[in-house]
């Protein structure tokens, strides 16, 4: 009985009309950036923070940019607004800028962070490649209140692109971006 039960718990989720249960709360006084996990001794979907994963201590990817063709005529491209702030993750949390990269033979591709609202690059999250096979690069970043740095506070942040000519020359080349994002280690 009780497996017949769970079938049909679960096949509700996938119907028009049927929200999933929720065996807490989830009002104003949530967290920023929690998430849903499942609760496979209640049935039910619980609220908790990105690092109550399967008691892993990793948030998963935020994915920023996903399958973008950048060309060395696109000059710089702005593929991402979004506002963050390292303050609501564990205190001490790493933060990653990851990407996922392939470039044309003769091309570097280049993707950086830039802070809107302080009008500067966060310093450690540039990251260039000239492989023409993928390859996936993670730069650790430094959050603090210096120039150059990931505030500890809201700030609004793009994603730029760019591809450029290795050796100079004047060539079309292209960089192929699988994804971007960040990635919060605690």
């Amino acid at each position: 009985m009780a497996t017949r039960r769970r079938r049909e718990r679960l096949s509700q989720l996938n119907k028009r009309g049927h929200a999933p249960k929720l065996s807490q709360s989830l009002d104003a006084n949530s967290g920023n950036g929690y998430i849903l996990t499942w609760n496979t001794s209640s049935l039910s979907f619980d609220i908790g923070a990105p690092t109550d994963i399967g008691g892993s201590k990793t948030a998963p990817n935020i994915i920023l940019v996903e399958s973008k063709l950048i060309y060395t005529e696109d000059s710089v491209v702005v593929c991402s607004f979004f506002p963050f702030n390292p303050s609501d993750y564990t205190a001490g949390a790493t933060i990653k800028f990851q990407a996922g990269i392939t470039s044309e033979s003769g091309a570097t591709a280049q993707a950086r962070l830039y802070n809107l609202d302080d009008k500067e690059y966060v310093a450690t999250a540039t990251m260039t490649s000239q492989s023409t096979s993928p390859t996936i690069i993670s730069n650790t970043l430094t959050v603090g209140n210096a120039a150059g740095n990931l505030k500890n506070s809201t700030k609004n942040y793009e994603v730029r692109l760019d591809v450029t000519v290795t050796g100079g020359g004047s060539a079309s080349k292209y960089a192929i971006f699988g994804f971007v994002g960040l990635r919060v280690v605690t």
